[in-house]
């Protein structure tokens, strides 16, 4: 005896769900659905063309959509992997960015700068632990516009020393008016390693700080003396350097002089430069 269509897709549907296990149907559970309802069609009342096509161009379009969604996670994680080599080209360097991180370890506390562009009257630092809790904080004397450094003792409002680790400072101040100041803090460090977290890449500086790799401003490559070397940029500005020859420090110190001259150069083929590129 035939089944009406709609109630044989219905009973189908039910089934497959409950084989399944889930509330929603795959791409295999859409094939068996799609041959059930012809299975269990009434055949003086078949299903119509129209119908069979719609079908059709959904599993299409829902096969041409899983596809899509595949080959761009491919892409995202290749991304990913393309990002990471060339982040790890920051690994041995040091680096200057934005951050709010002042490191503890033993005797020894990262410092960290801050810039305003206008006087600050009044100023504080609160510091922040791991926990995100606020340990102390310390008044700023009135500082004029440009760059500063703030050199945290490591102490408690009881006078005890904190435990290493990484805390998080946040700098703000006040105008003459009142008005707050704007604050822009920067941490500097030797990049260690590369990580990723939450979808960003982070920089692990030597002293366990991080930063963002898109809040990096500045990258210095080490210098390095070479074997045998033994000339003291401190001896070569007082002109002792290389049995008493008193000429310009910026010749006597290689590395000095050798960026000196180079940035010199640089500045003077930039309309040259200019010139030709405008031809």
């Amino acid at each position: 005896m035939p089944t009406n269509g709609a109630s044989g897709v219905s009973s189908a549907t039910g089934i497959f769900s409950q084989q399944a296990g889930k509330s929603e149907l795959g791409k295999e559970d859409f094939l068996k659905l799609l041959v059930t309802q012809f299975k269990y069609q009434d055949p003086l009342n078949p299903m119509e063309d129209k119908e069979f096509i719609a079908q059709l161009a959904q599993f299409s379009a829902l096969e041409q959509q899983m596809s899509t969604n595949e080959k761009m996670e491919s892409l995202l994680n290749l991304q990913t992997q393309q990002q990471m080599i060339s982040a790890a080209s920051f690994i041995g360097k040091e680096v200057a960015a934005r951050g709010y991180g002042v490191s503890v370890k033993g005797d020894t506390i990262s410092n960290i700068q801050y810039a305003i562009n206008e006087e600050m009257v009044k100023g504080y630092v609160n510091i922040f632990d791991a926990s995100n809790q606020l340990i102390t904080t310390v008044q700023l004397d009135s500082k004029a516009p440009g760059i500063h450094d703030f050199d945290w003792d490591g102490l408690l409002p009881n006078g005890s020393k904190v435990s290493d680790g990484v805390y998080t400072v946040n700098i703000a101040g006040q105008n003459s008016a009142g008005a707050p100041v704007l604050v822009d803090t920067s941490v500097s460090g030797k990049v260690e390693a590369v990580t990723m977290y939450q979808g960003d890449q982070l920089l692990r500086l030597s002293d366990g700080r991080l930063v963002a790799l898109s809040n990096v401003r500045e990258v210095v490559q080490p210098k390095t003396v070479e074997p045998g070397d033994d000339t003291d940029s401190g001896d070569s500005e007082d002109g002792e350097s290389g049995g008493g020859d008193n000429s310009d420090p910026g010749e006597t110190n290689g590395t000095e002089g050798s960026e000196g001259s180079g940035m010199q150069d640089l500045y003077q083929l930039l309309p040259t430069i200019k010139e030709k590129l405008s031809r």
